[in-house]
Formats: structure tokens, sequence, C-alpha cells
């Protein structure tokens, strides 16, 4: 994998979304592509083969994600402690928000020991575990952990994604899903009433300057 076109790449299409990046996370990023890349020769962890697609379809709506994700930091009443990125696979969103933002705190959950594998190899080489860590076991086994945001792109089905998590949720809890807009056209008001959620916001995805079918919405718990 070349470097130097990873590193173009990645910088072509932060602008292309007015994304401001620095030249460490910048290298960083292109780094984890480079792992990713190796290890899915063997353990098949993502479908994109190419340098332009893994970055369009990795890191393009994991930085577009950062926004929504800061609105809910700037609105809570408390400061967004920890985030859990359940079903994590090869790292996205949870590595590149890592990468992006130092700050953040990140729980990567994975059931599958290949990926916990990955995740736990990037983590070490990046240097990331001051503020990134993992959890392996399916999500719906935890019960000890509470999280303030909790994101994913793993769920194909949007419902069972809410009620996989509800477990791992607070009062105060937001969700924030990476989906497609045919996927969550699904979740109905009558749907959302039952789970006692509510969306707060909806904000497509663009690549190369044009929407797309990807979807990131953010969802907060209703009470009485």
């Amino acid at each position: 994998m070349n470097v130097e076109l990873l590193e173009e790449l990645v910088n072509s299409e932060s602008k292309k979304i007015d994304f401001i990046i620095s030249k460490k996370s910048c290298k960083l990023i292109c780094e984890f592509l480079i792992i990713l890349s190796r290890w899915n020769k063997i353990h098949n962890l993502t479908s994109m083969k190419n340098e332009k697609t893994l970055v369009e379809e990795h890191i393009v709506d994991s930085w577009m994600a950062l926004t929504p994700l800061k609105k809910i930091s700037k609105n809570k009443q408390n400061k967004v402690n920890i985030i859990a990125d359940i079903g994590s696979g090869n790292g996205v969103p949870g590595i590149i928000w890592s990468i992006t933002d130092p700050e953040l705190n990140i729980v990567l959950v994975e059931k599958t020991a290949k990926k916990i594998a990955f995740l736990n190899h990037v983590i070490g080489l990046l240097k990331l575990s001051k503020k990134v860590s993992t959890i392996k076991d399916d999500v719906r086994n935890i019960r000890a952990n509470q999280f303030d945001v909790i994101t994913s792109r793993a769920f194909a089905n949007c419902e069972n994604f809410l009620e996989a998590t509800k477990s791992i949720s607070k009062k105060d809890t937001f969700w924030l899903m990476m989906t497609t807009k045919s996927r969550s056209s699904k979740l109905t008001e009558k749907i959302l009433n039952k789970l006692n959620v509510k969306v707060i916001s909806q904000t497509s995805v663009t690549i190369n300057k044009k929407r797309t079918e990807k979807q990131i919405i953010c969802l907060q718990s209703v009470f009485d």
C-alpha cells in the first residue's frame, strides 16, 4: 500500500468536507489503514481493497460523525466521559475518533476473537492505550458498564441495535448510529416510543461532494 498516496487521499478527502486534520493524525490514520490492509489479507476485516475506497468508506463518515458527537458534548450537562463503539470489528469509527480527537475515551466492544486481536494490535502499535480499551463480549451480555455515548456501524437493524444496548445506557445516554437512510426509515414513531428514545438529528454523509445513502442519526432517551 502506497503511503504517499494514502496521505494525499486523506488530506484531499478532509478538505472536501472542510474537516481540519493535523499532520500527526493524518500519519496515524495512514498507519491504521496500512495495518488494516495487511490484516485484511488473512482475516477479512473489510470489503474495501484499495486506498481510495478505504479512505472514502471508512474515514470520511467517521469524521462527519464527529460533528454531532461534539454537539452532544456541548449540550450535555455533564462531560462525555466514555464512548462505546459496539461491534467495532475493524476499528471504525472508534479508532479513527481516538486518533482525530485524543480527548475522547473510547471502549471498543467486539465479540469475535480475531477482531479483538486486531483492535488490541492497533491500539498497541499506535500507542492509543491511554484513551482506548477493548471488551471481548457480546454487548447483550454486558451489565456492569454504562456509557455516555453508544455508537456502531455494525448493526443492519437499527431497532435491534437500540434494544441490544439499552442495558449499557443510562438516563442521559446518546446513541450515534452510522447507518443508511433505508435502514433508519424503519425506525417508526411506534418503535421509538416503545424504546423510549427520540431522534435528535440526522446527517447525510457526503463523499466527493455528493450525498450518499449513508446517514448518521443521533438519538436520546426520553423520560416522562
